[in-house]
Formats: C-alpha cells, structure tokens, sequence
C-alpha cells in the first residue's frame, strides 16, 4: 500500500485524472469553442489580487461550461473532486453569477 501511495505521489502531475481527455478536445473543436479570457500566471513570492482571482475562475467556469452538453448534462467523467464542479456551474449559471 505504501509502495501504491509513493508511486502516486510521484506520478500524479504526469498522469490527468479525466480519462475523456480525447473526448473533451473532440467535444470543444465540434463546439468551436475558444478560450478568450487570457491565462493568469502568479508567481511564488506574488500576492494574488481579488482581479486575479476572479479571472481565473470566471475562465475554469467558461471552460467547465462549454463541456456542457445542449441537454443540460456534462457527458464526460467527473472523477474526483471534479464531481463537485457540474452543480458549481449550474448555480453560477442561475444566479447570473457568470
């Protein structure tokens, strides 16, 4: 179990845990979807502004979103902590938080 433990600790920012990787890509370019709002990039030592904050959610949310398919439902594995992003967005969504 330990030997598990330590190979995941190594591992896990090399391996996605999505395993729909494929799916999502093909499911973004059949949407044209195109991320606008640009990459916020803090360093180390930097102080995150509340400006910086709210860009990178509102661009995770956009992006989240456009995983959504026309019927209301997200066809994609959420596996994880990711479970917890569909209703997130959902109540983003109808409070015209986004």
């Amino acid at each position: 179990m330990e030997q598990a433990r330590q190979n995941f600790s190594l591992n896990r920012s090399r391996f996605k845990t999505n395993g729909d990787l494929l799916w999502g890509m093909q499911f973004l370019s059949e949407k044209k979807f195109e991320q606008k709002i640009p990459r916020v990039r803090v360093e180390d030592a930097e102080k995150i502004t509340y400006k910086d904050a709210k860009t990178a959610m509102r661009r995770g949310i956009l992006y989240l979103a456009a995983l959504q398919a026309k019927d209301g439902h997200w066809p994609a594995e959420n596996s994880g902590i990711m479970i917890l992003n569909s209703p997130f967005v959902s109540s983003c969504s109808f409070s015209n938080s986004l």
